[in-house]
């Protein structure tokens, strides 16, 4: 059974992590790829340095990031890191740990240059504490003299953020509990660009400064895949299937959560099999495409079809002298273009005699 959780904001560190544990069990990643930005000034040096959050005693920070930077990625993204770089004029090696930093990701209709100086107009719905307590920083220093260093200043998301830049700009959002001075950051100032923020030393202030400023930002990121729970022959408790029925159909439903809508799955995406990459949905004048509620909480599931002779599965998977196996079948698709995937228990008897 895996569902999608939604995120909350947690007010203890112990409840981010059981926060963390539930969105990993309901995400699963593809391989990861960065974003800077400003994009323009991925290889190049900033135009100015800054020592905001990140070198003070205590602080609120909102940095604004437009959603055109994530253009290439495809549908929804889990955020898992945060890097910057020192910068190359005035940046300088460190080592030192901010006692006490709570960090936000949400996505925000605020925008480059047009944020709100009241803090939680800025805040979307989809708010979500990504880091909280106490934060180590680094950096080498290392790169080209004149700029730009490497992204080095690393920040491990604790709690990944599921951002999808259809949705809006995304806004991070930086409290200062109790900090200390690290080194420069690289930043840049223009009016008209693709990053701004809001900024006040007193991190209980509800009202900050707006300015044109920004840190240079890496994130690193992968496509987010939904987990939702299917049913393998849906009515039946052990799913039982003989490993010769190679052109039975093999129904399976897709169930609908508070945060899935079954009914919007595109079928020509689904496949289904060992590794959820095999059969794909074969209808017959007898066995087509349904939506019903299977498990009658109300919500409408689909269910769809297979030919288990594509499954992947067969007779070979059964060890010898044993009379049935049990695996795991997998499910994966779209849904209004976003992936998701899901999994179930199946039973394998060997050949009837």
């Amino acid at each position: 059974m895996f569902k999608r959780i939604k995120l909350i904001q947690p007010v203890l560190v112990v409840v981010v992590i059981l926060a963390m544990l539930a969105a990993l069990a309901g995400v699963a990643t593809a391989a990861s790829t960065t974003v800077v930005v400003p994009n323009n000034l991925a290889t190049a040096e900033c135009n100015v340095n800054n020592v905001f959050p990140f070198s003070q005693s205590t602080f609120r920070y909102q940095q604004v990031y437009e959603a055109t930077q994530f253009a290439t990625s495809s549908g929804p993204q889990l955020v898992s890191q945060i890097a910057f770089r020192p910068d190359a004029q005035t940046g300088f090696p460190f080592s030192k740990i901010i006692p006490n930093i709570q960090i936000n990701l949400s996505t925000t209709s605020g925008v480059p240059d047009g944020l709100s100086p009241v803090f939680a107009s800025n805040v979307g719905g989809d708010d979500t504490v990504v880091y909280i307590g106490s934060l180590l920083l680094s950096s080498s220093d290392t790169g080209p003299v004149g700029g730009p260093k490497d992204f080095d200043i690393v920040i491990d998301l604790q709690n990944p953020f599921i951002y999808d830049p259809v949705a809006g700009n995304l806004l991070l959002d930086v409290r200062i509990f109790s900090g200390t001075f690290t080194t420069p950051f690289d930043a840049h100032v223009a009016f008209g660009d693709t990053i701004s923020r809001v900024l006040s030393q007193n991190v209980n202030s509800p009202t900050g400064v707006a300015d044109p400023f920004g840190l240079v930002t890496r994130f690193s990121m992968s496509e987010a895949t939904q987990e939702v729970e299917i049913d393998v022959k849906p009515g039946s408790g052990i799913n039982t299937i003989g490993c010769d029925a190679t052109n039975s159909p093999l129904a399976v439903a897709i169930l609908s959560d508070p945060d899935f809508d079954a009914t919007t799955v595109d079928a020509d995406t689904v496949r289904f099999g060992k590794t959820g990459t095999e059969a794909a949905v074969a209808n017959t004048a007898n066995n087509r495409n349904a939506v019903r509620d299977v498990n009658r909480d109300g919500l409408d599931d689909l269910v769809v079809h297979f030919r288990f002779g594509s499954t992947g599965f067969g007779c070979a998977d059964i060890p010898t002298g044993a009379k049935s196996i049990f695996l795991d079948a997998k499910l994966t698709g779209e849904a209004s273009g976003t992936p998701f995937q899901g999994e179930d228990t199946l039973r394998l008897v060997g050949k009837s005699r």
